[in-house]
């Protein structure tokens, strides 16, 4: 979270948890792990990475280097898979990855104690300061003033 090289909080790394799918398939996250839920995918788990210190060290390095590098800004994600050796690889980098209340993104603020809503504010936040802008200090109404006011309806658009 954050632009490096200033400012940033880096995540917990997590790693998916495939024990609960059946042997015979690929150990792969795609499309049916998030949108298909009686696929046997749909059982997949994120959890805390079991890595070495020096291989975690390695990753955020890299990840810091390469967010810096590709002017990633604000919240960015990589997606790393170790090789036979342990090794790690880089899969992708997901400079807007999913906001999403059961995404990975917010897997991984969950963690690191982070509750969707300050995962969220932590991310507007980054852009505010990036930006150089007080969003927070601009007015708004309170919600029971903004429930009171009518609905728009087709008949208030239609002059505008």
């Amino acid at each position: 979270l954050g632009t490096p090289p200033t400012s940033y909080t880096v995540l917990p790394v997590i790693e998916e948890d495939y024990s609960a799918l059946p042997p015979e398939l690929p150990k792969i996250c795609g499309y049916e792990a998030k949108w298909c839920p009686d696929s046997p995918y749909w059982n997949i788990k994120s959890k805390p990475a079991e890595l070495s210190d020096q291989t975690e060290k390695a990753l955020v390095t890299w990840c810091l280097q390469l967010a810096e590098r590709l002017e990633c800004r604000d919240y960015t994600r990589f997606d790393w898979r170790l090789d036979a050796e342990g090794n790690p690889r880089l899969l992708e980098v997901n400079p807007n990855p999913g906001w999403c209340w059961d995404g990975h993104l917010a897997k991984m603020a969950a963690h690191a104690g982070l509750g969707y809503p300050e995962l969220l504010g932590a991310i507007l936040k980054a852009a505010e300061d990036r930006l150089g802008i007080e969003v927070s200090d601009s007015p708004r109404k309170p919600r029971e003033e903004l429930e009171k006011q009518p609905p728009v309806t087709q008949a208030v658009c239609e002059g505008a």
